[in-house]
Order: C-alpha cells, then sequence, then structure tokens
C-alpha cells in the first residue's frame, strides 16, 4: 500500500476509534445512573446472616433512592442494630401495642436524612425511617396504631438473620423524654450494607 494511503486509512481509523471512545466516556454517566435505577434490593450483612430488603420506591422514592445509593457507594461505617424489642406474648394480660414493640432498631448514618414521603402504615416486615434521622427500624409485628408516621422504604424478603438478631440479650432503657421503656442490646450488631444480595 502507498505510504499516503496508509497514512489517510490511520487517520481514518483513529478518527473513527477517537470518536467512539468520546461517546463511550460521555454516556458512561448516563448508562450507570439507569443501572443504579434498576438495583431494586438491598443487603444487610450481619454477623447473623444477611436481611435482604426490596426498595419500596413506590411508597418512598427518595428515600429508596438514598439507601440504593448508599448501598451501591458500600456505605455504613458504624452501622449497627441497637435496640430488640421481641413480638408481644399472645397472653390475654399482655398489651398488644406492646412494650415489648416488636421491632429492630438500627442507624443507617446516611450522609443526608431523607424527607418525610409515603402513605401507608407500618406492617409486619416494613423497613421504615424514624421521622427526621437516619435511624430506621425492621417491623416485627404491624403498628396501626403509629398510623403512617414513618417513611417506609422497604420491606424484608426473609426472617431468619432478622429474627436471630431480635433474641439477643439486652438491658432496659427509659426514654428521658417521652418515657418509654426500650429494650437496647448490651451489644450493639454491626452490619454493612451493599447490592450483593446473595452472598452472605
Amino acid at each position: 500500500m502507498p505510504k499516503l494511503l496508509l497514512l489517510v486509512a490511520v487517520a481514518v481509523h483513529l478518527s473513527v476509534y477517537t470518536r467512539a471512545a468520546q461517546v463511550t466516556s460521555g454516556d458512561l454517566k448516563s448508562l450507570n445512573a439507569i443501572s443504579n435505577e434498576k438495583v431494586d434490593r438491598i443487603a444487610l450483612h450481619t454477623p447473623y446472616g444477611r436481611i435482604v430488603v426490596k426498595l419500596l420506591s413506590d411508597n418512598a422514592p427518595r428515600a429508596a433512592a438514598a439507601v440504593r445509593q448508599h448501598a451501591i457507594s458500600k456505605g455504613c461505617k458504624d452501622c449497627n442494630f441497637y435496640r430488640a424489642e421481641a413480638r408481644p406474648s399472645q397472653e390475654k394480660h399482655q398489651p398488644k401495642e406492646g412494650p415489648p414493640y416488636a421491632l429492630l432498631q438500627g442507624s443507617m448514618n446516611l450522609r443526608e436524612i431523607p424527607g418525610s414521603e409515603g402513605d401507608i402504615e407500618v406492617k409486619a416486615g416494613h423497613v421504615a425511617f424514624i421521622p427526621n434521622t437516619s435511624d430506621f427500624f425492621i417491623a416485627l409485628g404491624d403498628h396501626p396504631e403509629w398510623g403512617k408516621a414513618h417513611t417506609v422504604f422497604g420491606v424484608i424478603e426473609d426472617w431468619v438473620s432478622t429474627d436471630l438478631i431480635a433474641i439477643q440479650p439486652y438491658h432496659e432503657h427509659k426514654h428521658e423524654e417521652y418515657g418509654t421503656v426500650m429494650r437496647m442490646m448490651d451489644d450493639p450488631v454491626s452490619f454493612s450494607v451493599s447490592t450483593d444480595v446473595y452472598s452472605f
């Protein structure tokens, strides 16, 4: 091939490659954003196994998005469960609403606190934020007495790990403002959060 034609061919090839590279780098953030939006499950990885949470984006889009991003970035430094309230017994003298209060409470340490949103009552298995905090709870039972005061952003898909954590040793602590007697865990259970819902 004559030298001039060879140089022209190389120039055309480099031009096409450069344009392709520009398109790829330009679209990368968009492709990642689309991929991230498709993440509808996250996992809390604890010493007692993983807790898979299906995100309820239709009910709480901002909260679900914040948790999703937290999982994608594998955040959750110092995240833990610190309060374990068993399900109330079925004995007639036992108040249905508690104590104990049928929940597993912890902190997710989000960078930004999600605002209140959603329009559903807390049911067994729901995962919800406590208003104006990044603390959250997993409901071990239905809570119609709370109305729609909490932002429900997810629902757990299995109970094994949750139930194991809920029976760990605790001590009672009286809330300074409301007087509620709470069951605080003797040893908080740490967890990490990710989008890997298959590994333990």
